[in-house]
């Protein structure tokens, strides 16, 4: 099929558009590709920008299946990365870049090159269902560089690269429409490329699926002719509301309350069981007063199963070497997260946060990113900023031109707005204990995996940004004769409120300490201190990413090391060597006895010739001072030379290293 020359124009004139509008909002650093960051090194950026170098430097290096690697955690057979944020979509796309432009640039350019794609594939998604050009573009920039995505990419540079979640969108809607295999196919395909883009992107393409495919077919019809409820049924509900309120009047007033019944002691100290029972008995009422009745209309089942084959079929043949890789970490132990607690697991985004303005802007995020930082998880987790200009308009369409917007959009926003609530709400900082209904999906096969409810923001974004255009189209339509001015004064509005300019950037200095050891062509392993492991959710000793952002340059193994999920029988491995745990417990601060000293530097010799140990990296203001004494006394360290707050020190313990020298 021959596509027509004014579809490239189109789409052609919208990614330059898109590209003009990255360089803008990334300035500076467009200037500084090879120098700065939109993340501190020593952040996930950091592990971020390693991923890039990896991916190469494992199959050019050592001729390796990139999912696995001995460069970290290098005392044990290499380490299995399939549960480990990999990037794998912008390691492939790095690949013939790096030897180009370095690894810090080659970073760069693909993080401005996917907000550019993220836009146009929101731009593709709002057009199929707006029909308008310019309302879809604009649909598009409000996505592809809203406070969500802007945000994620200064630490979870992963989660910026959210194109797959509007193409995966398109083609379900196309599949449904058309029923072609073809488009089933794609959607497979789209999933794929969501997970190696994020794992959570290829959890949230489900959970979009299946959302879009209850509120296409399902219907609730309201106040349905049946017989009246008896009233007794209303007042019984009602009492209960009430006794449960008073016993959360109790709780508040006293902090807490005890009651003794026969033999059992119950204590009520907070407040999360009687707000979730008096939840459930506020559905109830409702239920009891609106009457809903559910119709589904579904598709045949023929029609249904053919799309689940095809689209898992593609999907799991694209994605067959994480699937492989990922089976065998989770035989030998792997688990995708810690328990999920009740009460205790992390919390989504605040309430407020939805309405607040950019807290990107220069000009008036200051008060907004303060508070945000506060929130547990920090900034990037808690912004979910959906702008003063979208809400204004989605408003005013609906206010002054009877905007009614299809349910199916409705429905998947607000869903979606619920989930990134995550599991009990929060207003202000103040947490109000009602749950959400995150508080029962999160225990979900598969959807337990996106632990963080917050970056449910990024899907709600995404259909926010489809309700925008669709509002903006039903204003424009109504205002023909001023079409362009109606659509110029809003883009400027959002354009204006949407910039983060000046980028707020962080050095990607490698201090020369590095560049020494990377000039060494021995096979020798570092050895940086304060020492640990790091996952996403625990960390043993102190370790900081930025170790391994300077391994991109050294390019020599590490001991220790941070992934995104570590296999516990993997630490379990790394943990039997003594050396190790006392290294662990003083970079943590701790103290070891006399005797656990001795017996790290009795062993000291043999650890450096089994560990081919080259080097000893301090970072002396993380390190603690007892560890750094420790470590040039146990290792015998001859301090080579010093920059940038590190020292480089090589051991002189240990036949192998004497006879390296």
């Amino acid at each position: 099929m021959q596509i027509p020359r004014a579809s490239y124009r189109l789409h052609g004139g919208a990614l330059l558009a898109y590209t003009a509008v990255a360089l803008a909002f990334n300035w500076p650093l467009p200037l500084d590709l090879g120098g700065s960051l939109t993340g501190p090194v020593g952040g996930d950026t950091g592990v971020y920008v390693w991923n890039t170098w990896l991916f190469r430097h494992e199959v050019l290096a050592h001729g390796r299946f990139p999912l696995y690697t001995q460069e970290i955690l290098s005392l044990t057979p290499p380490v299995d990365l399939s549960l480990h944020n990999y990037t794998l979509f912008t390691d492939l796309l790095a690949f013939p870049l790096i030897p180009l432009l370095g690894v810090t640039a080659t970073f760069n350019v693909i993080y401005l090159g996917l907000s550019i794609l993220t836009a146009w594939s929101m731009f593709v998604l709002a057009r199929s269902v707006v029909g308008r050009t310019a309302e879809a573009w604009l649909g598009g920039l409000l996505f592809g560089f809203s406070p969500v995505l802007i945000a994620r990419a200064t630490a979870h540079f992963s989660l910026a690269a959210a194109a797959p979640l509007p193409i995966f969108l398109f083609f379900l809607r196309r599949a449904e429409r058309d029923r072609h295999p073809r488009h089933a196919a794609a959607a497979g395909a789209a999933v794929a490329w969501a997970a190696i883009c994020d794992p959570y992107y290829g959890v949230f393409c489900l959970v979009i699926a299946l959302s879009y495919f209850a509120a296409r077919h399902v219907r609730v019809h309201f106040g349905t002719r049946r017989p009246p409820l008896r009233v007794g049924y209303r007042r019984v509900v009602d009492t209960l509301i009430i006794l449960v309120m008073a016993e959360i009047a109790m709780v508040v007033i006293s902090g807490g309350v005890e009651i003794h019944l026969l033999s059992y002691r119950i204590a009520m100290r907070t407040l999360y069981t009687p707000v979730l029972v008096l939840t459930i008995l506020g559905i109830a009422r409702a239920c009891l007063w609106l009457r809903p009745a559910f119709a589904p209309r579904l598709p045949p089942s023929r029609l249904v199963l053919q799309f689940v084959v095809i689209a898992g079929a593609v999907c799991a043949l694209l994605l067959s070497p994480v699937l492989f890789a990922l089976w065998h970490n989770l035989a030998d132990g792997g688990v995708l997260h810690g328990p999920t607690l009740w009460r205790s697991s992390p919390a989504g985004v605040d309430l407020l946060a939805l309405f607040a303005p950019n807290p990107n802007h220069a000009l008036f995020g200051g008060p907004w990113r303060e508070w945000l930082t506060s929130r547990p998880n920090g900034y990037a987790e808690n912004v979910a900023s959906l702008t003063i200009v979208g809400v204004a308009v989605i408003a005013m369409a609906v206010w002054r031109y009877r905007f009614r917007p299809p349910r199916v959009w409705v429905g998947l926003t607000l869903f979606f707005a619920l989930l990134a609530l995550g599991p009990f709400v929060s207003v202000g900082g103040a947490n109000t204990f009602v749950p959400g209904p995150w508080a029962l999906l999160r225990y979900l096969p598969i959807i337990t995996a996106t632990r963080m409810p917050s970056r449910y923001a990024v899907p709600l974004m995404m259909l926010f940004s489809l309700l925008f255009a669709l509002a903006l189209a039903r204003i424009t339509a109504h205002r023909p004769a001023r079409r362009r001015a109606v659509l110029a004064a809003i883009g400027l509005a959002l354009v204006f409120e949407l910039t983060p300019f000046p980028r707020p950037l962080y050095s990607a200095h490698v201090p020369d300490v590095f560049r020494t050891i990377a000039s060494d062509p021995r096979d020798v392993r570092v050895l940086n201190l304060p020492f640990g492991f790091r996952d996403g959710e625990w960390s043993e000793g102190n370790f900081s990413a930025a170790t391994q952002f300077f391994q991109t340059v050294h390019q020599k193994r590490l001991i220790g090391g941070y992934l995104s999920r570590i296999n516990p029988r993997e630490m379990d491995r790394q943990r039997q060597s003594v050396t190790v745990r006392g290294l662990i417990r003083l970079s943590e601060g701790q103290r070891l006895s006399s005797q656990d000293l001795e017996d790290v530097k009795r062993r000291a010799p043999g650890f450096v010739d089994r560990t081919r140990l080259g080097y000893v990296v301090i970072d002396v203001g993380r390190t603690p001072p007892a560890l750094r004494d420790f470590a040039i006394e146990a290792y015998g360290l001859v301090k080579l030379s010093e920059s940038d707050g590190h020292e480089l020190y090589v051991p002189t313990v240990g036949i192998t290293t004497a006879a390296l020298r």
